[in-house]
């Protein structure tokens, strides 16, 4: 799911990969997702992103890491793709 305001677009991704579609484990009796490495991501936004960042609270590092990215598509879909190093459970992406 996404969220923006003037200054950022924000992108929550949880992982489900090998588990059913919940994303809540109230009962910690689900396996762990398949840990996803070097996932190639394009994000469609009219936005003019000068960074992206990625943080997530699956890492010992909880900073915020900028992540090289390209432009893609055409004027009337422009967007970004990136590598997102990995996804254990849970990833935020922030496009300034």
């Amino acid at each position: 799911f996404a969220s923006e305001d003037a200054q950022c677009e924000v992108y929550q991704l949880i992982n489900l990969l090998g588990t059913d579609d919940g994303w809540r484990d109230e009962q910690q009796t689900k396996h762990s997702p398949t840990l996803i490495r070097d996932a190639n991501v394009t994000i469609y936004t009219q936005r003019d992103v000068q960074t992206v960042l990625l943080a997530s609270p699956d890492d010992e590092n909880l900073s915020m890491i900028a992540l090289p990215f390209t432009r893609t598509g055409d004027q009337n879909h422009p967007g970004i793709a990136f590598t997102m190093p990995q996804l254990a459970y849970w990833n935020m992406i922030v496009l300034r």
